[in-house]
């Protein structure tokens, strides 16, 4: 073999195939949470309409990742969607299921959540492009830890909420309180929160880029072991809330300027 070949070889090894590799785990674990979030979302009242939700949520971080790794004035950038707007904007969809009249279709609440989800995105990128183009950047020093550490905290809950909901699809209330600690809830929980633990351990010891996936097809892995062994068919398993359902309302469908006539403006910019 020449030496051309050789370093050709040697390159793709050296570089490509590392790339490679990280990007397939950086999107297998992308969309793992971009379902979660999701659901974050399309809970309770929008519960039927999770597929679009999801739909959604894997077009938008594709869109995301591919433009920040084209664009980005930085090489080598890699961006991600966040849990913590996911957590906001499912109090703002509980907020706007509450608000709408009696009259209103469930395509209509569908679309008043996606006017409001749409029209957030759009303000943040205003306000932070024009908090870069007038370099308003360092007015960040003038926040005070306490307000960031508090903010942190509270987003915390928010997600140990949504986790909760996703889990069981009850929502964490004084009032719900014996609901989830039924046997069937209370498992879901203690089970989240056992791999929660275990992601917790293994992150804090390792620092290698498979323990994250590996750990979690690993628990994937083993709940199906456990329903081999238990004789539970998936169709059970749904039904006991452990798998999404697959004949769910609310296929993935484009909107269309004829769908803005259905928002309900008062009650998105109340949001």
């Amino acid at each position: 073999m020449s030496d051309s070949k050789t370093r050709f070889i040697s390159q793709v090894m050296d570089q490509w195939l590392p790339s490679v590799l990280v990007s397939v785990v950086i999107g297998m674990i992308g969309a793992m949470f971009s379902v979660s979030f999701a659901m974050l979302i399309f809970s309770g009242d929008l519960a039927s309409y999770l597929p679009t939700g999801i739909a959604i949520a894997l077009l938008s971080g594709m869109i995301l990742r591919a433009t920040i790794g084209l664009m980005s004035s930085y090489k080598g950038m890699v961006a991600d969607t966040d849990a913590l707007p996911f957590a906001i904007l499912g109090l703002s969809a509980a907020a706007i299921a509450a608000r709408m009249p009696s009259s209103a279709t469930p395509d209509d609440l569908l679309v008043t959540v996606m006017g409001t989800i749409a029209l957030t995105a759009l303000l943040t990128g205003a306000f932070l492009f024009l908090l870069g183009f007038f370099k308003f950047g360092e007015l960040i020093r003038f926040i005070p830890y306490p307000v960031i550490g508090g903010f942190l905290a509270g987003a915390g809950w928010l997600l140990v909420q949504g986790a909760i909901q996703v889990m069981t699809n009850i929502v964490l209330t004084f009032s719900n309180l014996g609901t989830l600690l039924q046997p069937q809830a209370l498992s879901q929980c203690l089970i989240g929160l056992s791999i929660a633990v275990i992601l917790l351990i293994i992150s804090s010891y390792s620092t290698h880029i498979l323990a994250i996936p590996i750990t979690l097809f690993a628990t994937i892995a083993l709940f199906y072991l456990v329903l081999l062994c238990t004789q539970t068919s998936i169709d059970t398993a749904t039904a006991q809330g452990w798998l999404l359902k697959s004949s769910q309302k609310g296929e993935w469908r484009f909107f269309n300027l004829s769908t803005l006539t259905q928002i309900n403006g008062a009650i998105v910019f109340s949001q």
